[in-house]
């Protein structure tokens, strides 16, 4: 099998840089900590089985830098590093298909199905 190249967002960086510009706007901070608390929570649910929504750099020119897509987790390799299979059809990140294996961290979730 090829090892399929792809570059995830970085979720809790994404986080800080959202947060630092809120507190330099000071618009709803606390609305932002019941965010990034309820990505925590949902990471810690987080088990072999469980879909969880990982953002991907699109590869194609586009107004959207990012394919937001699901991918099963097929591994837990402990420490917040797992490995899944990808459950979407991408359309701007055309190197990537439905089933390909995809290494990731905690800090890569967004979302996990159903929570």
């Amino acid at each position: 099998m090829t090892k399929v190249k792809y570059q995830l967002r970085d979720v809790d960086k994404d986080y800080a840089e959202v947060m630092f510009g809120n507190l330099l706007t000071r618009v709803n901070p606390e609305k932002l900590k019941e965010v990034w608390q309820h990505i925590l929570d949902i990471r810690s649910r987080v088990r072999v089985g469980s879909s969880v929504k990982l953002g991907f750099a699109t590869e194609v020119k586009s107004h959207i830098d990012s394919e937001w897509m699901w991918v099963r987790i097929t591994k837990d390799l402990g420490e917040g590093n797992y490995v899944g299979k990808l459950d979407n059809h991408p359309t701007l990140c055309p190197s990537l298909h439905l089933g390909d294996e995809i290494e990731f961290e905690a800090r890569h979730i967004y979302g996990v199905e159903g929570v």
